[in-house]
């Protein structure tokens, strides 16, 4: 049975100007989608929404903020309240900084699973792995390596709960369709917008949002069956 542990990463100090913008830019949210780790480096895509104005400013980072360890920083996708970015970057010596990706792999063991949100300016890692033991260790030297550029605190304890699969299979702008559907009052009894308003809203025809929506829907409710 896979255990879970989740790290809560706060009042961070990041010398990369790229991750301190999405520190200290609250209004900015989102998660890794994919990563690979291999052993001198790790590559990973992150998806991040905001506000516009935000979203454009973090945009011009990507390009300027690439310090000794980063190989390459690429936005992949673009749209007004989100960006898709791929990230490598070589694995630091010991002494010089951390990648927690590759202090994961390390204390734990290459199976691990290793997820990464962040929201209101705090980063939060789910890591899981049949070692219990292996998850404490990895959090005893991530508080150690971190601290005090980090408040690293243990937040939960408890069974592995996969909550990224239908996030996964719905993609990255079809998540952020449904976000918009759900925030806006499409959901809602009585609905506060219809098909129409949010197509409006996101540069969309009414046709395209009904059919994704119904795709989405669909999605979302094959992956919440078949994971039961």
């Amino acid at each position: 049975m896979l255990k879970e542990i989740v790290v809560e990463l706060s009042r961070g100090r990041a010398a990369n100007p790229f991750i301190k913008y999405l520190i200290e830019h609250p209004g900015l949210s989102g998660r890794v989608v994919s990563m690979k780790i291999e052993r001198d480096s790790a590559w990973e895509m992150l998806l991040v929404e905001g506000p516009e104005r935000e979203v454009e400013e973090l945009r011009g980072l990507v390009d300027t903020s690439r310090d000794q360890f980063t190989i390459d920083r690429t936005v992949i996708d673009q749209w007004g309240t989100g960006m898709l970015i791929y990230s490598k970057w070589r694995r630091p010596a010991t002494g010089q900084d951390v990648s927690i990706p590759h202090l994961a792999q390390d204390s734990i063991g290459p199976r691990c699973i290793l997820r990464m949100e962040f929201a209101k300016g705090t980063l939060l890692y789910r890591i899981a792995d049949e070692n219990h033991d292996a998850l404490t260790r990895f959090f005893d030297i991530l508080q150690r390596e971190l601290q005090p550029r980090y408040e690293v605190k243990l937040v939960r304890v408890g069974y592995y709960e996969n909550r990224d699969a239908i996030a996964r299979a719905i993609g990255p702008e079809d998540l952020h369709l449904a976000k918009e559907a759900l925030s806006r009052g499409y959901y809602d009894a009585p609905k506060r917008v219809g098909v129409r308003e949010l197509g409006t809203a996101l540069g969309l025809s009414k046709s395209v949002v009904a059919r994704r929506l119904k795709a989405i829907e669909r999605k979302a409710l094959e992956n919440l069956i078949a994971g039961k």
